[in-house]
Formats: C-alpha cells, structure tokens, sequence
C-alpha cells in the first residue's frame, strides 16, 4: 500500500510541477510476453508454458526536463498483455485458449541523454487491473469467462532505449525498445509473473 501511495505521489507532483515539459501519445506492440509459470489447463498430460500472442498498448505521456541530460518521464498507458495455449482434453478433444490480461499503468521513470539524441530510462511500474478476459475455443467448447482470481495491482520495473527525433514546430518522434519486468503475480493459476518485450513510438507536443 505504502508503494502505491509512493509512486501515485511521485507521477502526480511530476504533473502538477512541469516546467518546459512535453506531453504526447505512445502507441506500442507487445513483441514478446513471457510467463514465469506454465499454465494449469491441461487435463491429462505435464504443464505447458503459454506461447505468445502480439498486442498493443496505448496511452499518454509526459517528459519533464530536470537538466541538459536527466528528465522524468511519466506515461499512462493501457497495457493489453496476451498469451496464448493448446491441449488435448480427455473429451473435449482439442481446445485453444487465449488468455488475455488489460491493466492501466502508470509509471514514472528518470531519463537520460547519452549523446545526438540516444536515451535510456528505467522506473517502477504500478498496474491496475481494468479486465482479465480467458476464451477457449474447440469443437465442444467455446465460451468467455473473467478470471476473476487476478491480482487487481501489479508491480514491475520498466527500462528503454530508444532516440529523441524533432519534426517541425516543436513536434518530437520517439521510436523506443522497452522491457517490462513484472515483479508481483498477475494470476497464481495463469502463468503467475508477466513480462514483456515492447517496440512503439511516442510523439511528443509542446
């Protein structure tokens, strides 16, 4: 409770406080998702990982100048993370499973200039749980259910890579590479700790 409260402050002073700073749009494709656990559906047979199934995430971000080379970037983003499974049930012959996990994220993360416009950041993330969706498909079966039994807050560190491009009229372009470490379960049964590889592009307003 006290890391929630913690980085809610953190993100809203970085708000309320901005001077010079830049606000923009950060649109991602989840390259990579891997879980720390295999999945707990199969009915006869060992466990298997989930594999991984692209996705997008979309939000806002901010960028807030602290010198010529250090800045906090905030960013608050719906994060769309999914996987993906098949198995053979003893009856119900083969079935796919596509897991899918939605989480507001909020996460503010201290930036740094290397050199002609290459940067690097890393912060903590906090994620809140807006909707855990699991829909199986096979010959008999086929239905949607929440997973209800997933944590409504995730915790994670998230570190980029990526190049500070200006357009015109102080538009900027930011091509990125993240990785988003997950550090608390998202679900005990599905696949506990998520992770994830993320290439977008943020486009920066001032």
């Amino acid at each position: 409770m006290r890391m929630t409260l913690l980085l809610l402050s953190l993100f809203f002073t970085m708000l309320l406080t901005a001077q010079e700073a830049r606000y923009g749009i950060l649109l991602e494709q989840n390259i990579s998702t891997v879980a720390s656990a295999p999945h707990s559906l199969n009915a006869v047979g060992a466990a298997e990982a989930f594999r991984s199934r692209s996705s997008w995430n979309i939000g806002l971000v901010s960028l807030h100048p602290l010198s010529e080379h250090i800045a906090v970037q905030t960013s608050v983003v719906y994060s769309n993370k999914v996987v993906e499974a098949e198995w053979a049930g003893p009856a119900d012959g083969p079935v796919e499973a596509v897991l899918h996990f939605g989480y507001l994220s909020l996460s503010p993360k201290l930036q740094v200039y290397l050199f002609d416009g290459l940067f690097v950041n890393a912060g903590p993330s906090l994620d809140i749980k807006i909707d855990t969706k699991l829909e199986q498909r096979g010959e008999y079966v086929s239905d949607r259910d929440e997973v209800s039994s997933s944590n409504a807050l995730r915790f994670g560190a998230v570190c980029s890579a990526g190049f500070m491009v200006p357009l015109v009229n102080g538009v900027w372009l930011a091509p990125a590479v993240s990785y988003d470490l997950g550090m608390t379960n998202t679900n005990d049964a599905f696949g506990k700790r998520y992770s994830s590889v993320r290439a977008g592009v943020q486009v920066y307003f001032r």
